[in-house]
């Protein structure tokens, strides 16, 4: 029976409840909204979501009226399926007790919000990556032998206050109920038991991947028997259903692809306005079809450099929704796992031993669906495979390539051999590979001729062939690559050769750099004697993003202008700004092209050296952008930090036998109290609360908006001295922000230092103050110009500010720098 989560009022039907939320209640101003429904514990972050979770409930009392005792099933299959609220009904219970006194339903109240908070502590604790699950059984025994310590204690001297025998036997009830809280979930099994019942877990199923013989003690000897082996499968059915339905995703990606399509003809910033996805949108014009992307990677839990390195090496296979908006899909919340397994195994049972079940599971999503409530409607919701993600070894080990990269035919997008690659500086079309010749190359079944391994397994999906799989990884090729190699090749130049600056002072500059509060995190470390002499440098993939991104301020004035190394870094500064760039034009990708091919012929002529198998990579950028968008949505960057989660928890647990399923279970009871709380707003961190000073009150009183106009002095408005806004951090006094750009070259863009960060308490909205910086700051003759400030200030809204991340410095791609002041 449905109760009100604001007042406790008691409505007969589902819809007598939203009437009343709507009339009585400002459902605007709730952040939370809460099922009271006996034996559910949801709490749901909009209105419209709630609706949709109490519909559920009216059809479970429409289909199943039975009684309190009636046996609760514990299917998993069963539970998955319906997703919906399966536990025991106390409707007659309720019904019979509206007429007594509300004590009663007080005390009833009490207990059941009591067990709600048992079930949501123990779903919390499992999702935390840290904490082994025995452990969590000592901490429940813990909690019981703390309240038993002085309950007993507070409950004698609350009685001898003089009660009437109603309220007496209440009294008892609650504290029997509050001295062992979780007598319910008092074992894991009876908590696993608990979580299947409100249909929140989504157990991983263990899939027989092959056998071979084992050898084991027995009776002293030492005997052979045959073993069957397993790895773990994530039913993305299931985890699909839950995500879209309960935790309100459909609607997000429903209001995302609406304003992708009203701002289509600006520019490409998603895969589903590319030429790749509209192909299929074609063929399925009549479905509500969703684009998934697969990733792979293998990854260690052990110490790599110990001695039982490689014995547990782990392959991991991930899923997203690449038209998620980019502050949900960059949450590692929003990749789901979809199988675990060792790699051994996978080397040893061949592709298609692992990957059988996930290719049936993308069949059904394809062909037939799944149902989600949406808006009132039962609506069928298909996903079609757009890409599968990974590594270059990664991709070329699971779609059948050659794993060489020595190879005589190397690259999986084109059949150039060897020679060719080592001084290709574009992209030749008809070397590109096709359905055609790869029907050819693998009747041939050479891998010399065709570097083609083996067929891939993934054909076996419907719309998907492996030549049409346009998925790079810049992080690997570009900054673990390209740019270590011409960086660390200039610098060489430079140090030794041209004598320009030493490699103390480098480093002296390196140290002492001012990165800001965001890039700080990944400052480079210094450059060492032996490195520098090979002409390398070692960093990790986010260092030399940073490092790369401030070198010109690092050494700029100490390069001549006129130096072809330098000019060697300012076009890779130029490609990787167009390559990490969020929002493509087709100019964007015309000029690329160009830099790219203007790249590799300088890179060859200065250090007299063949193109890497990286920098060939690089030459079907163009095309990879005209058919699957920004580079920097379909990189390892995001996937590999999901790894951290499974290594977390492999470091807390001592035991490693079957590790893909502990580790894949512990991984799906994180989603269970994801679906629990049920929460997609976006979260903004705090800093510490500032007060403005008479003066800097006066002085925003002429502040300019770039919004409507509001009092930016008026109680509703909390100043901070930070916020942190879909993962990016606004700092005062030491951040510059791009307010807004012009594509009009005479027009220079506009810049302002952040004074002040507010937000508007009704409805958290985060604002900045800034001073606007002078314009005419241009000089071709000088590489670094103090920018003065001047006394116009701009209010304006963080969502939107043109800048996807703010700087303490700006750098033009043309390597002209300025320097805040």
């Amino acid at each position: 029976m449905p109760y009100c989560f604001m007042c406790k009022s008691i409505f007969k039907i589902n819809s007598h409840l939203i009437s009343h939320l709507n009339i009585f209640h400002n459902v605007k101003s709730i952040c939370e909204f809460k099922c009271l429904e006996t034996g559910c514990y949801r709490v749901l972050s909009t209105f419209h979501s709630f609706k949709n979770h109490i519909a559920q409930h009216k059809d479970v009392l429409v289909e199943n009226n039975k009684p309190d005792n009636f046996p609760v099933s514990t299917s998993k299959q069963e539970h998955a399926d319906l997703n919906i609220v399966n536990s025991p009904i106390l409707n007659e219970i309720i019904s019979s007790n509206s007429n007594n006194s509300s004590d009663q339903i007080s005390v009833d109240n009490f207990i059941d919000t009591l067990r709600c908070s048992s079930v949501t502590l123990a779903s919390k604790w499992y999702s935390n990556s840290i904490i082994p699950r025995k452990i969590i059984q000592v901490l429940f025994n813990d909690i019981r032998q703390f309240n038993n310590s002085f309950l007993s204690l507070l409950k004698d001297k609350m009685l001898e206050v003089k009660y009437d025998l109603n309220h007496t036997k209440d009294i008892h009830l609650m504290f029997d109920q509050l001295s062992n809280p979780f007598s319910s979930i008092s074992s894991e099994h009876l908590r696993f038991k608990t979580f299947d019942e409100i249909g929140i877990l989504i157990r991983p199923r263990l899939v027989d991947i092959g056998c071979r013989l084992n050898d084991r003690m027995k009776a002293g000897r030492v005997i052979f028997e045959p073993k069957v082996f397993q790895m773990s499968f994530v039913p993305l059915r299931y985890v699909l259903k839950t995500m879209l339905q309960d935790c309100n995703l459909f609607e997000v990606i429903i209001k995302f692809m609406n304003h992708l399509e009203s701002n289509s003809n600006k520019c490409v910033s998603n895969f589903v306005q590319c030429k790749l996805w509209k192909s299929k949108l074609e063929k399925n014009s009549q479905k509500i079809l969703l684009p998934l992307f697969l990733y792979f990677d293998d990854f260690e839990i052990n110490n790599a450099l110990g001695s039982h390195a490689g014995n547990n090496k782990l392959g991991a296979v991930y899923a997203s929704l690449p038209c998620l908006p980019p502050e949900y899909s960059s949450s590692l919340e929003n990749i789901f796992l979809a199988c675990l397994f060792k790699s051994v195994d996978r080397q040893e049972f061949g592709n298609r031993a692992i990957f059988s079940e996930l290719i049936t599971e993308l069949n059904f999503l394809e062909v037939t669906g799944i149902e989600i409530l949406y808006d009132g409607e039962v609506k069928r919701v298909f996903f079609s495979l757009g890409l599968i993600l990974g590594d270059n070894l990664g991709l070329h080990s699971i779609l059948g390539f050659s794993e060489s990269f020595m190879a005589n035919f190397s690259c999986r997008f084109c059949k150039s051999n060897k020679s060719d690659c080592n001084h290709q500086l574009v992209q030749i079309d008809e070397n590109l590979r096709n359905e055609v010749n790869y029907s050819t190359d693998i009747a041939i079944n050479n891998l010399s001729l065709t570097g083609i391994k083996e067929l891939c397994v993934f054909h076996e999906i419907q719309s998907f062939h492996v030549t049409n799989n346009y998925a790079v990884d810049i992080m690997h090729d570009i900054l673990e690559g390209v740019c270590k190699y011409d960086i660390g090749m200039m610098l060489k130049v430079m140090v030794y050769n041209l004598n320009y600056f030493t490699i103390d002072t480098l480093n002296n500059r390196i140290e002492s750099f001012n990165y800001g509060p965001i890039d700080i995190r990944n400052r480079p470390p210094l450059i060492s004697i032996d490195s520098l002499k090979h002409g390398s440098i070692k960093m990790s993939a986010s260092e030399t993003l940073c490092f790369t991104k401030y070198l010109t301020l690092i050494i700029g004035e100490l390069v001549p202008l006129n130096s072809e190394f330098w000019s060697l870094y300012i076009i890779l500064k130029q490609i990787m700004d167009i390559i990490f760039d969020k929002c493509l034009k087709f100019e964007d990708i015309q000029l690329c092209k160009l830099l790219i091919s203007e790249h590799h012929a300088l890179y060859i002529r200065l250090f007299n050296t063949n193109l890497k198998p990286k920098f060939h990579h690089m030459t079907h950028y163009p095309l990879i952008m005209e058919q699957c968008g920004p580079l920097s949505l379909i990189w390892s960057m995001r996937f590999e930090s999901k790894h951290k989660q499974f290594k977390d928890t492999a470091k807390s647990i001592t035991s490693r036998k079957n590790s893909p399923y502990t580790l894949a279970l512990k991984h799906q009871l994180n989603m269970s109290y994801r679906v629990l709380s049920s929460v997609n707003t976006i979260n903004i961190k705090l800093g510490r609360r500032t007060l403005l000073s008479a003066n800097t009150r006066l002085k925003y009183k002429n502040v300019k908006f770039i919004c409507s106009p509001f009092n930016i002095l008026d109680d509703k408005v909390q100043f901070f001295s930070w916020i942190d806004f879909k993962g990016t951090i606004y700092n005062c006094n030491n951040m510059s922000v791009l307010i807004n750009f012009s594509d009009d070259p005479n027009i220079l863009p506009l810049f302002g230092l952040i004074l002040s960060v507010f937000i508007i308490t009704n409805n958290n909205v985060p604002f900045l103050v800034c001073s606007i910086y002078n314009n005419n700051y241009f000089d071709e003759h000088l590489q670094a110009y103090n920018v003065q400030l001047t006394n116009d200030l701009i209010c304006c809204s963080v969502e939107n500010l043109d800048c996807v991340q703010p700087t303490i410095h700006c750098v033009m791609s043309n390597g002209l720098c300025f320097i805040p002041k």
